[in-house]
């Protein structure tokens, strides 16, 4: 779990104020955990944090960073899928700089200016989530996923990592699915920790089903060769709202724990509007959806009743291994990006237009859009190049969705945990593989549950379609403003005027429907990103005016 920071000028500033910079950024991170180690020199500072309760049994992933002080030079390597995202303002204080950290937190707390990427929130809605480089705090950006930052002489370039086959928009030969096999199972076993526990998370889907059987099987061949720690073990967690956990998903989850002989833990999920400041702090963002709200609730239950330090997921399985992203209502000349949207979006989908003030309406019409950053521009020109839209919308989706909206998000969370988030299907060797299977797939009869089904046969797992446990909240507690203060500062007419965000009569107007049941249910609704939107600002002291 990467925890980095550091200040690079293009200037002979003194050692003193450099190290003072790092000691506040320090104090910032210093709640994630680990042993702090320090470089410093005029006009340059690194600090990180390592933590060996995260070591893997095998580590084959690249460094993430370089830093050659003779060059004046740094690289910083982000995994394509999305894990170990760095932020970083460019020119500032002065003309040259260089200032990152693993959190915009540590960012702020030296003074980088705060103020609300108005052209964000537009890309967030078209969306469901921020696409890199963006962030929503004007100026701030993230590294995109398979790509690296260059620093060198006061002159930053970011740009792709290689132009491999999957970079160049050309799907690769279908792998042999005994080979993958044996892949998969061969890093599950590397992922797992050299000592202590480990927490296998599941939502009864097929892909962390399949992850955790590999990591299960690992760990009964080494505890019978002795090759492992003895105190080295796994909980199974799951999460569902629930009373009571019912259903064909926890009885199939019961038995197979039963079977693996590994402790379950059942967590059951809270309706609970105050337990959203946890979550927007973490994720330094907004939420659409209460799928954060549930994932938030999952890492730190799990975390807190377990105390271990890694958590094993499928995370990025489904979609790496997904059907075809096309909707019957496009055709094979749409649009790229009208496709794309259309196809991603949620079948409760709603537009926050309506309740923005006409000033914010304005500043984010006026604003550039998000299509129109290089790194856009760069994966629509990629995408382009493959032969159909089912195949481009699957290029666009592995790198924009795969890593912007289901990985970078739930890190962040377990980062607030101090758990080391891994799954199998991001693993550096495995990724592309999977990736290049998917664009090669599009337009054929074989499809994810052909491929998952035969996974699954081979680990002797048994057929448990139709019981996946959904990892998301209702948002009934939302509409409890008169009985929650929180919601009171979040949501009154005082507080709406003062973010500068939200007609103030048009949010009181929606109150006064009551919402469709299946909204209140399934956490997609509007209250939902005005809520999280608002304590989002406030959080961070961020105002539209």
């Amino acid at each position: 779990m990467a925890i980095l920071a550091g200040w690079i000028t293009g200037e002979q500033v003194p050692q003193e104020t450099i190290e003072q910079v790092l000691q506040v950024i320090s104090r910032a991170l210093q709640r994630l955990g680990g042993t702090e180690a320090r470089s410093v020199l005029p006009g340059a500072g690194i600090l990180s944090f390592a933590d060996s309760a995260y070591a893997m049994r095998q580590n084959d992933e690249p460094p993430l960073l370089d830093w050659i002080p003779e060059r004046r030079t740094l690289v910083y390597r982000r995994p394509r899928s999305g894990l170990h995202p760095l932020y970083y303002i460019e020119d500032w204080p002065a003309q040259g700089n260089l200032l990152f950290a693993s959190e915009i937190k540590a960012l702020l707390a030296v003074g980088v200016p705060r103020q609300l990427h108005v052209g964000a929130l537009a890309a967030w809605q078209r969306y469901g989530f921020l696409p890199a480089p963006w962030t929503f705090f004007k100026g701030i950006s993230v590294v995109p996923a398979g790509t690296h930052l260059r620093w060198q002489h006061t002159k930053l370039v970011v740009s792709p990592a290689s132009e491999n086959a999957l970079e160049a928009g050309e799907p690769g030969n279908i792998p042999d699915l005994t080979a993958l096999s044996e892949r998969l199972e061969e890093v599950c076993a590397g992922q797992l920790p050299t000592h202590g526990g480990v927490i296998g998370l599941t939502g009864m889907d097929s892909a962390s089903l399949l992850a955790l059987s590999y990591a299960h099987t690992q760990l009964e061949q080494s505890a019978s060769t002795g090759s492992t720690n003895p105190d080295t073990h796994m909980t199974l967690a799951s999460f569902d709202y629930r009373q009571r956990h019912t259903g064909e998903g926890w009885r199939a989850l019961r038995d197979l724990a039963s079977q693996w002989q590994h402790p379950l833990l059942e967590i059951t999920g809270l309706d609970q509007a105050e337990f959203w400041s946890a979550t927007i702090y973490g994720c330094e963002a907004p939420g659409l959806t209460t799928n954060l709200l549930a994932w938030h609730q999952l890492l730190h239950t799990s975390a807190l009743e377990i105390g271990a330090r890694v958590a094993l997921t499928g995370l990025g399985g489904a979609l790496l291994l997904a059907r075809t992203l096309t909707s019957q209502a496009l055709s094979p000349t749409s649009e790229l990006l009208a496709a794309y949207t259309e196809a991603i979006r949620a079948p409760q989908g709603y537009d926050l237009a309506p309740f923005f003030t006409p000033e914010l309406r304005q500043a984010i019409q006026g604003a550039s859009p998000w299509e129109e950053t290089l790194h856009a521009r760069r994966l629509f020109r990629q995408a382009e190049k493959l032969d159909n839209l089912e195949q481009r919308l699957a290029y666009l989706d592995i790198h924009l969705r795969l890593p912007d909206h289901l990985v970078t998000p739930v890190y962040r969370l377990a980062q607030q945990e101090r758990l080391a988030l891994r799954s199998p299907y991001l693993h550096q060797h495995i990724l592309p593989t999977l990736a290049s299977r998917r664009l090669a797939l599009q337009g054929h009869t074989i499809d994810r549950e052909t491929t998952m089904q035969w996974l699954a046969q081979q680990q002797g797992l048994p057929d448990l379609q139709g019981s996946a446990l959904p990892l998301h909240l209702p948002c009934a507690s939302l509409w409890q403003i008169s009985q929650s203060e929180f919601l009171q500062s979040l949501l009154s007419e005082e507080a709406l005027r003062a973010s500068g965000l939200f007609d103030v009569q048009a949010v009181q107007n929606l109150f006064s429907r009551p919402p469709a049941r299946r909204n209140l249910t399934s956490g997609q609704h509007p209250l939902v990103a005005i809520v999280t939107l608002q304590l989002f600002c406030q959080i961070f002291d961020l105002h539209f005016s």
